[in-house]
């Protein structure tokens, strides 16, 4: 448990291809029922590309220069070349390569919060005035494989900051719980997932960490106004309102697994960011991340006065969730190389 209180976030960014495979099309494959879509990166993008669009939106969000930035975190599963982190391509991209102090975290769809996680808590250590949080994932499933059904593309950025005037919310306390759990293995080089495990994990330790956090920074539940939560299907969060004793309504602002998918990395910042620009001054986040292995990371996050000077500036995810164009699930696998 940290109890934080002096780092906070200056602005946001997002960014989400334009293509959509409806889940149904997927599910006959796979062998799983569902409905909605999962966004895909065109056959011209990547990690890389889809990540610098959301840095920028979330540099304007913030009214940050690049040059201002001295810390670059990215969680990624969908690294482009091996041996090489996608932070420094970005660095040098952004024209900081320098003069910032970068990472990539490479593990599971809790990288993104992990990420966020090491840059606060690299901000407390007084490395930095202002870091760079990146969340992206790009589709790496195999046709038929069960990861195909919820691995989709999307990235997301935060920039954080220790000047408490530029920022519109505060980060007053983060929570993490690690297990070692046989949930997902490889096979003959292919990732499986036990899907039920996962979940399992999820709806009987997720409980634990949020009473623990809230304790000790004396919130109760009733306070929280809202949940931003690693992408999942309603059932999966139907599951875990119950199992924290909290209104599911408490989830909606977030969910946007319906029309994107579980966009790996970028997820739980993703729905961190829709909150967050549908939050007023005084609001509650409870963020969410957990990742396979078993992991789950837990922030109470307070809004204040700047949000809605913040939100005049930023680009809406509306931008992305609106601008689609479906495709069937052959065009899907030329975009993936695959045909």
């Amino acid at each position: 448990m940290v109890i934080l209180g002096n780092v906070g976030i200056a602005g946001w960014g997002s960014y989400i291809p334009r293509y959509r495979v409806p889940l149904e099309e997927v599910g006959k494959v796979v062998g799983v029922e569902s409905f909605g879509y999962k966004s895909v990166s065109g056959f011209d993008e990547d990690a890389i590309t889809m990540a610098l669009e959301a840095v920028e939106n979330a540099l304007l969000s913030a009214g940050v220069n690049a040059n201002e930035i001295k810390l670059l975190t990215i969680g990624t599963e969908s690294s482009l070349v091996t041996f090489k982190q996608i932070a420094s391509y970005l660095a040098s991209y952004l024209g900081i390569d320098e003069a910032v102090l970068s990472s990539d975290v490479n593990f599971n769809t809790k990288s993104g919060s992990e990420a966020l996680k090491i840059a606060t808590l690299s901000l407390i250590s007084n490395l930095a005035r202002y870091a760079l949080v990146v969340g992206v994932d790009v589709d790496i499933s195999k046709p038929g494989n069960i990861s195909e059904f919820y691995s989709s593309s999307a990235a997301s950025a935060i920039v954080l900051t220790k000047d408490l005037s530029r920022s519109v919310a505060i980060i007053e306390g983060l929570k993490t719980l690690n297990l070692n759990s046989l949930d997902t293995w490889l096979s003959n080089s292919t990732k499986s997932i036990n899907e039920g495990l996962i979940i399992r994990n999820v709806i009987n330790l997720t409980p634990k960490v949020v009473k623990e956090l809230l304790q000790e920074l004396g919130v109760k539940n009733t306070e929280l106004t809202h949940i931003a939560f690693t992408q999942s299907n309603w059932k999966v969060i139907n599951k875990l309102a119950k199992a924290l004793k909290m209104p599911i309504e408490k989830f909606k602002t977030g969910f946007l697994y319906d029309k994107i998918g579980c966009c790996g990395a970028a997820s739980s910042l993703i729905s961190l960011i829709a909150t967050l620009e549908n939050s007023r001054e005084g609001d509650h986040i409870l963020l969410i991340s957990y990742g396979s292995g078993f992991s789950i990371d837990a922030f109470l996050i307070r809004v204040n006065e700047y949000i809605d000077v913040v939100k005049t500036r930023s680009v809406p995810l509306s931008k992305y969730l609106n601008n689609i164009e479906v495709i069937n699930y052959t065009t899907y696998l030329k975009f993936k190389g695959l045909l």
